[in-house]
Order: structure tokens, then sequence, then C-alpha cells
């Protein structure tokens, strides 16, 4: 006994746990390899997703009966903000572009010269 070295503890831990994940992992994918598995699996997917849109659905109703908006309600106000900010800033690059410009721009209308003059609302009752 005098010659023996004593094992290392954590060797000896590392061991059992590489042991253990093989046992787990070989028993997993014999279980999981089954077709009865794989039809509880889709069923119980099917019925998670059933409640998800019956949760929904109720939320969006509880939201309209108390007038609140609904998540649905932002996103598409954000859509729509995104969508004027990008019009805004497509609007900003052009009029920064024709400012830069020393000629008029060839698509604008000719000014109409303005002949009459508005003389007010005492010319109108004469």
């Amino acid at each position: 006994m005098a010659g023996d070295t004593p094992k290392d503890p954590v060797a000896l831990w590392r061991e059992m746990v590489v042991q253990w994940e093989q046992g787990v992992n070989a028993m997993a994918t014999q279980v999981m390899s089954t077709g009865e598995f794989s039809r509880e699996m889709n069923r119980m997917m099917g019925v998670s997703v059933r409640m998800q849109k019956t949760m929904q659905e109720m939320l969006a109703r509880y939201f309209d009966a108390l007038n609140l908006p609904t998540k649905d309600d932002f996103k598409g106000l954000g859509e729509r903000l995104l969508s004027m900010e990008e019009q805004m800033i497509r609007m900003t690059a052009t009029l920064e572009r024709l400012a830069a410009s020393d000629d008029p721009p060839l698509h604008a209308p000719p000014r109409v010269a303005r002949t009459k003059r508005f003389r007010g609302k005492e010319a109108t009752k004469s």
C-alpha cells in the first residue's frame, strides 16, 4: 500500500460525469428514435400552439374591452412610423440636393406672372 499513489479526485469525478453523459445520451437517442415519441412531441407542440393562439385572442378581446392597444397595434404603429421616417429622410436628401445645385430643377413648373392684385373687402363691395 505504501507504493500506491492516491488518485486525483477531480479526474475520478470527470470520468464519472463522462460515463453518466454517455448513458443518458444513449437512452435519449433510443427513446427519441421511436415513432411514439415523435407523435407525442408533435401532439404536444400542437397543443402548445393552440394554447398560445387562444391566449392571444383572449388578451386581444380583453384589451379591446378596456380600449387599450395590443401588441399588434403597437407593431403596426411602429411600421407606419418607420415608413414615414424613411420618406422624410428621402425628402430631406432631395431638398438638400436641390438646395446645393445652382440651377433650378428641370421638372419644376414655370412660374406664372401674377397680374391681378388683391384689393381687399372694400373693392368687392363697390
